[in-house]
C-alpha cells in the first residue's frame, strides 16, 4: 500500500499515556469541552452550573452570561413546563431519555433539539442538580420536511 507522506498519521497514544499526563478532573473537562452536542449543569434550584464550548455556540451565550442564571434564558416560554417535568423526574433519580424539543438562541430564534437530561450526584451519592446534553436537530427536520413536501408533490 503506497501512502502519501500527509496520509501518515502517528500512532494513536495509549490510555495509560495520555490520562496519565494531566489529572482526571482536567481530563473529565477537556472531554466535556471536547463535545459537539451542548452540555448544561444545572443546580437543584434550576440554576446553570455548567456550560460548554458547543452551548455557547449553539445558543449564543458564552458561559459568563449563564452560569448562576435560571435555565429559562434558553426554554420558549410554551416549554416551560415540559422542561420542569424533565427537571423534576431527574431530581427525583430518573434519566430522562432523549426527546425532541426547542431552545431559543441568544439572538430569539428558535432551535430544535434533541435533549437528554440525568441526575449528577456528589460522591456520597446524592443528586446535586441535573445535566443535560442537548444536540441541534434543525438540519434534520429541515431535511425531513423537504421530503415530505417533495413526497406529497409527486
Amino acid at each position: 500500500m503506497n501512502m502519501e507522506s500527509s496520509d501518515r498519521r502517528l500512532p494513536p497514544v495509549g490510555i495509560e499515556e495520555s490520562v496519565g499526563q494531566i489529572d482526571p478532573a482536567s481530563y473529565s473537562a477537556a472531554l466535556v469541552d471536547s463535545s459537539d452536542d451542548a452540555i448544561i449543569g444545572r443546580t437543584t434550584d434550576d440554576a446553570v452550573s455548567a456550560w460548554n464550548r458547543a452551548a455557547e455556540r449553539l445558543f449564543g451565550y458564552d458561559a459568563s452570561e449563564v452560569i448562576g442564571r435560571p435555565i429559562a434564558v434558553i426554554i420558549p416560554p410554551d416549554r416551560l413546563a415540559e422542561d420542569r417535568q424533565s427537571l423534576d423526574r431527574t431530581l427525583a433519580g430518573e434519566r430522562v431519555g432523549h426527546f425532541e424539543t426547542q431552545r431559543v438562541r441568544k439572538d430569539g430564534v428558535r432551535v430544535d433539539v434533541s435533549v437528554s437530561v440525568f441526575p449528577i450526584r456528589d460522591d456520597s451519592g446524592r443528586i446535586v442538580g441535573a445535566g443535560s446534553i442537548e444536540r441541534d436537530v434543525s438540519g434534520t427536520k429541515r431535511a425531513h420536511r423537504h421530503v415530505v413536501a417533495a413526497a406529497a408533490i409527486s
